[in-house]
């Protein structure tokens, strides 16, 4: 049995239903956690029981995936057609 080479230097292309669903759940996420009167998250003092600074970590994380997945409005905003 023989296994594909795996070479360092390029990286992984990921499956297009793994990027949709990575995505979807960012979006999410960033629905849910938003912050209330005095600056804590939402979705973690509800879900949770815990007293988080809003950004929380979960935020923080669908913040930096919402960013990385190109969208067609990413696309538009930069003046790039698909």
């Amino acid at each position: 049995m023989s296994t594909p080479a795996v070479h360092p230097d390029t990286p992984p292309v990921p499956a297009a239903e793994s990027v949709s669903s990575l995505a979807s759940s960012a979006a999410e996420i960033l629905v849910l956690h938003t912050a209330d009167e005095q600056g804590m998250c939402t979705h973690c003092r509800a879900a949770y029981a815990l007293l988080v600074p809003h950004p929380c970590s979960q935020r923080g994380w669908a913040s930096r995936v919402d960013r990385r997945v190109v969208t067609r409005q990413t696309l538009d905003v930069l003046g790039i057609a698909a």
